[in-house]
């Protein structure tokens, strides 16, 4: 069947590079990306699947009322992190942070476990099939793998944050669920087909993959960097309780300071790949929205999936809503902390008759 006849479901007409897989690819805005989708039926007829039939099956949990209180809830995240002033001298893992982090986890879950409901199928085949079934089902796959890549880019900034604050175990969580929303773009690597050929409704970084495989060499080495400065620190204390003195532990005054901040997990990662990180989420949002796309796609391609959801359905409203509280809450107890914290200060700058004559 031709591509360019009126029965296929390819009505390609545009025309990009993939520069990073240095693929050649044609679509059409006019039929891709707006409400209709051509697809095969069981008795081999060609017939029109609208966007509400296409996304039918993608759970609730991805509607964009949940997806905007998560967003809240990450922009809770990291107001305490910067501008609460005890948050960010500790290193607490809070309830809005672990809300944070479940969101990716389970969308990895939820990816893997649909595509072992594909039993028979190779991943390409799947992807690149026209079945009305196979459309629908891979349309409910786009939504966790959409909330997967939005956590790659807000990772990258959480990490960022944590590392600078030389907090270990906010940095750990970070990195480790980051890795894990890797795992379903290399899959998706392995079993690579192009875009354009495939049904998923808009481009992921795995589609690129030169850009791809440089994200995860960047995380690679910010990982082995991390677990290098943990080795060292517990191997520096394991001395130090033997009474192994060593020249730099001999040491007094500035030097001897900055060389246990060497030390500390997180300080030289966090130094490594600060710049790189916000590179790194630039370059995905770029790849996806200014090289493979043109400009009339732009609505289409967003950070909350599609689905049959509205933000006023009752559950996603409450959903928003409670994210925003959360987000309303943060605020309110950083701008405390820093009242107390001038508090504070303007007590220990008083003259002692003055301090306690309060």
């Amino acid at each position: 069947m031709d591509a360019t006849s009126p029965t296929s479901p390819y009505l390609f007409d545009g025309s990009f590079t993939l520069r990073g897989c240095s693929a050649y690819e044609g679509f059409s805005n006019a039929d891709f990306y707006r409400s209709s989708f051509r697809v095969e039926t069981r008795d081999g007829h060609w017939r029109t699947l609208t966007n509400a039939e296409r996304f039918g099956l993608v759970s609730s949990l991805y509607g964009p009322g949940n997806l905007l209180g998560w967003f809240f809830l990450i922009l809770s995240v990291l107001i305490s992190w910067t501008a609460n002033p005890v948050s960010r001298r500790k290193d607490t893992i809070t309830n809005d942070f672990i809300a944070v982090l479940t969101m990716p986890v389970v969308a990895v879950v939820h990816f893997f476990y649909m595509v072992a409901q594909q039993r028979g199928k190779t991943i390409k085949g799947w992807l690149g099939c026209r079945q009305e079934l196979d459309v629908i089902a891979v349309g409910a796959l786009e939504a966790p793998l959409t909330v997967c890549e939005d956590f790659i880019a807000c990772a990258a900034v959480l990490f960022s944050v944590a590392a600078s604050r030389g907090h270990p175990r906010r940095l750990a969580l970070v990195l480790c669920v980051g890795l894990l929303c890797l795992a379903p773009e290399v899959l998706l690597l392995v079993e690579w087909l192009p875009y354009g050929s495939g049904s998923l409704l808009r481009p992921f970084i795995f589609h690129s993959a030169f850009f791809f495989c440089s994200l995860i060499l960047w995380e690679s080495l910010t990982l082995l960097v991390y677990l290098a400065e943990i080795f060292s620190t517990v191997s520096v204390a394991a001395a130090e309780r033997l009474g192994i003195r060593t020249r730099a532990d001999a040491e007094r005054g500035h030097g001897a300071k900055f060389g246990l901040r060497m030390l500390s997990p997180g300080y030289l990662a966090s130094r490594m790949s600060a710049v790189s990180a916000f590179v790194a989420a630039a370059g995905s949002i770029w790849i996806k929205y200014g090289l493979l796309l043109q400009m009339g796609a732009f609505n289409s391609v967003r950070f909350i999936p599609r689905s049959p959801f509205n933000v006023l359905d009752l559950d996603q409203a409450i959903a928003a809503a409670g994210g925003l509280v959360a987000l309303g809450f943060s605020v309110q107890g950083a701008f405390k902390e820093r009242k107390k914290a001038r508090e504070r200060q303007q007590r220990h700058e008083m003259p002692p008759w003055q301090r306690w004559g309060r």
